[in-house]
């Protein structure tokens, strides 16, 4: 009954700071972002006023993070350092329609966020034109959650849904693992491990009018990523052509469904997807580049 709207206002700063020792560098990075999200949907998509939302949403993210880093003269290229994001996220819906019996759905929801990590990555050579990089970092996220659904009945009555309470940590142990070999001075093969973990998390929208019993939380995904590729510049540096092959096997997948007025996150069980990549990019004249992709991916779900 009318087209559906929406206004974000962001705003957010970041310092650098940097001092080079004889014996290392070090640097910091600090950031704050702020989010603001205001939303009017047409939920049902059609000419009655069935179910409409408007929906508040924002956040406010500030980030710390700490890097030792080598000289940049060093014969291995190492870095040494810790990450700290806060992070508070507040959701407001306003429902209406006739699916409420002439009543008003609304209610609110905050998720805090804390994660701390620390890294460390080397990289040297192992063997003539040959070159080993190893990186560990392990990331403990804890996540808050309160929440509270209400129903203003016609009569003026407020039926309250919760509130719901939820705190939830989640830890993993994550890692690189890659060699490279110089096979000229114009091309270079490489093979790499990663494994990645993406949180789990509460559904800042699972809570809504009706909600008997909190949802639990997504569990995190996680990932296990190898790949194969060539790195090439021919023809006296006119053609650059790059070609990776890979193979992604997830654990636990996280995917998104729609939901009145959001998405709500799922796991997804395990999945695989693989493919090749390639792009290459033609310099036939001075201030001239012709570039082209291919990409080529199957993605299936295994259980």
């Amino acid at each position: 009954n009318f087209d559906s709207i929406s206004l974000n206002r962001t705003a957010g700063g970041s310092a650098k700071l940097s001092h080079d020792a004889e014996s290392f560098r070090v640097v910091s990075i600090t950031a704050y972002s702020k989010l603001r999200s205001n939303n009017r949907l047409d939920i049902d998509g059609t000419p009655a006023t069935f179910f409409d939302a408007g929906v508040t949403a924002s956040s406010a993210i500030w980030t710390q993070e700490l890097q030792v880093l080598s000289p940049v003269d060093s014969a291995i290229d190492w870095i040494v350092g810790g990450f700290f994001l806060h992070d508070r996220a507040v959701y407001i819906p306003d429902l209406v329609g006739s699916i409420f019996g002439g009543g008003r759905g609304g209610g609110k929801a905050v998720q805090v966020t804390k994660s701390f990590s620390g890294f460390a990555q080397a990289s040297a050579e192992i063997l003539p034109r040959t070159n080993m990089t190893i990186g560990l970092r392990y990331t403990h996220d804890n996540r808050a959650f309160d929440a509270l659904a209400t129903l203003r009945l016609p009569s003026g009555a407020l039926v309250n849904y919760g509130p719901f309470k939820g705190d939830k940590s989640f830890s993993s142990l994550t890692g690189r693992l890659a060699l490279d070999y110089r096979v000229s001075d114009d091309a270079m093969v490489y093979a790499a491990y990663n494994r990645g973990f993406k949180s789990g998390v509460w559904n800042i929208a699972g809570v809504s009018v009706g909600t008997a019993t909190l949802p639990p939380a997504v569990n995190p995904e996680e990932l296990n990523a190898y790949s194969v590729g060539l790195k090439s510049e021919l023809a006296d540096r006119r053609v650059r052509l790059n070609v990776e092959a890979y193979l992604y096997d997830y654990k636990n997948i996280q995917v998104s469904t729609i939901i009145p007025g959001g998405t709500m996150l799922t796991n997804g069980g395990a999945a695989t997807m693989k493919g090749i990549d390639a792009d290459i990019t033609v310099v036939p004249v001075q201030n001239l580049a012709l570039t082209a992709n291919l990409a080529v991916a199957k993605g299936t779900y295994d259980r």
